[in-house]
């Protein structure tokens, strides 16, 4: 059972909102439609609400996996688009291993349980390159 996804423009973020059975694969040909998606309008930001994904616990290798996958297509991109993940165990670890291989891999992910927490992020995210936009126009 694949994955059934959408996209919405939310202001100057895009929202990739996800559900069904976790694919590992799958997941990332969405991160990079998604990725395709925010470079295209210029957004700075995606933010995937994977709470509604059910099935069985990555393995630490599919983690592995989906961090350094994220960071390579971020890498090729050659654009600054921030990814904020936010889900639900077993999908989501509390060990953040997948941000950690992404990050570590000059990557721009953070992860969340807590969507509160995740639109404070986004929105700094925001702020943070609308004001460097705004200093190199200077």
């Amino acid at each position: 059972m694949p994955i059934d996804f959408r996209m919405e423009k939310k202001g100057n973020y895009l929202l990739v909102t996800c559900q069904g059975h976790f694919e590992g694969k799958e997941a990332m040909g969405i991160h990079q439609q998604a990725l395709d998606y925010a470079i295209a309008e210029g957004l700075p930001a995606i933010l995937v609400d994977a709470t509604g994904l059910h099935g069985r616990s990555p393995t630490t290798m599919d983690r592995f996996g989906f961090g350094e996958g994220i960071a390579e297509l971020q890498r090729r991109s050659r654009a600054a688009v921030w990814l904020a993940l936010v889900g639900k165990e077993p999908i989501v670890n509390p060990g953040r291993f997948a941000e950690t291989v992404a990050v570590n891999r000059g990557g721009f992910m953070k992860v969340f349980e807590d969507t509160d927490e995740v639109a404070a992020w986004i929105r700094r995210c925001v702020t943070a390159r609308d004001g460097a936009e705004n200093d190199r126009r200077s």
